[in-house]
């Protein structure tokens, strides 16, 4: 990341460049909200409900 310096908070600085951008390089790829919702619903279906 550019102009980080020690006395910066590295995780605002980390939030404000997924959030705004402005960053040379790739910060976060954008999560598929569907490939969660099945993984989770592939995991649930190994479990027995009590």
């Amino acid at each position: 990341m550019r102009n980080v310096k020690p006395t910066n908070n590295f995780r605002d600085m980390y939030l404000r460049g997924i959030t705004l951008g402005g960053q040379e390089e790739v910060i976060y790829e954008e999560t598929d909200s569907l490939k969660i919702a099945r993984a989770f619903r592939k995991a649930g279906r190994g479990m027995k409900h009590e």
